[in-house]
């Protein structure tokens, strides 16, 4: 299996230009009012403007992308947004003994829009490491031009819950969704002897000494729940019941349970879960899969507003 050591590039072909909030590209050149950082690489970065009705923002080619949820930038407020993979070995985290980095070093910004965030971005990138991986850890790096490897920090750590952190991490076989109140730099790392051999042979090596990470679904709808149908649902799951078939029973089914301190502090614990659904799941049949969930936990009134919008496949 291929892990990115300290000494190649983290960054495979990924693509360039995203798909925003109504699914289309921005083409041409990069505008110099963007402000990437230097150590950006240019042919491997997305943009657009979002405003209230927020975004998806996808490298082509790749899975790496933005998620803003609707209503993260308030009213009347709008702002390019983009997301970057670091070009050759710039920007690169010293690593512990026995770490390996399993993700490219990916930048989301403009970092001066953390400020203004009314809602949790969600940061979906690819990871080599495989299934079964243990205490991946999340670095974050709020200096990007060329700072010591020091400014990188531990920002949370998958499967441990820290109240005081900005950022939860969630891992699958093969993707690492960062639920984040910041707008900054990220990589993933782990422990060399929790990689797994699952993916020896399905890895493909690009020129610049790295694994392809991934490849750009279907083009869907960035939503596929209106803000709408979010706030019903909130007003519905978010009050606890007494057998528990409220927002914690959903996350337990999505498998996110693991987070429930987490969004136990958000505003609305329904809509955040749901938030970090629409960044996992982008099937033709995810919606329809979400309205089983919710027969299934006996709430058919939050399955029948689900139902009822026509907005979805």
């Amino acid at each position: 299996m291929r892990v990115f050591q300290p000494n190649t590039s983290p960054a495979a072909s990924l693509g360039r230009v995203s798909d925003s909030s109504n699914g289309k590209s921005s083409p041409g050149p990069i505008p110099s009012n963007l402000g990437l950082p230097r150590c950006a690489d240019q042919q491997q970065v997305s943009w657009t403007r979002v405003g209230e009705a927020g975004a998806r923002i996808t490298i082509p080619r790749s899975s790496v992308s933005l998620t803003v949820p609707q209503g993260a930038i308030e009213p009347g407020r709008t702002e390019e947004v983009w997301v970057c993979v670091v070009a050759g070995n710039q920007l690169r985290p010293s690593l512990e003994t026995g770490e390996a980095l399993i993700t490219p070093v990916v930048i989301v910004g403009p970092l001066h829009l953390t400020a203004h965030l009314k809602k949790p971005v969600v940061v979906s990138i690819p990871h080599v490491g495989g299934t079964g991986l243990k205490n991946v850890r999340v670095l974050q790096c709020d200096r990007l031009e060329g700072g010591p490897s020091a400014s990188w920090r531990s920002v949370a750590v998958s499967g441990q819950e820290d109240t005081l952190s900005s950022t939860s991490v969630y891992v699958d076989s093969s993707m690492c969704q960062l639920v984040t109140e910041r707008l900054a730099a990220f990589a993933l790392v782990a422990n060399v002897s929790d990689l797994s051999n699952a993916g020896r042979g399905s890895i493909t090596t690009s020129s610049s000494g790295c694994s392809s990470l991934g490849s750009t679904p279907a083009e869907c709808p960035p939503f596929r729940i209106p803000l709408s149908v979010k706030q019903s649902l909130s007003l519905l799951l978010d009050p606890p019941t007494p057998n528990n078939n409220d927002w914690r029973q959903l996350a337990e089914r999505l498998g996110v349970n693991r987070y429930m301190t987490f969004f136990a502090t958000q505003p609305s614990p329904t809509e955040a879960i749901l938030n970090l659904w629409e960044a996992r799941n982008r099937e033709s049949t995810a919606v329809a899969g979400l309205v089983n969930t919710l027969r299934g936990m006996s709430r058919h009134d939050a399955a029948q507003v689900l139902d009822m919008d026509t907005s979805w496949p």
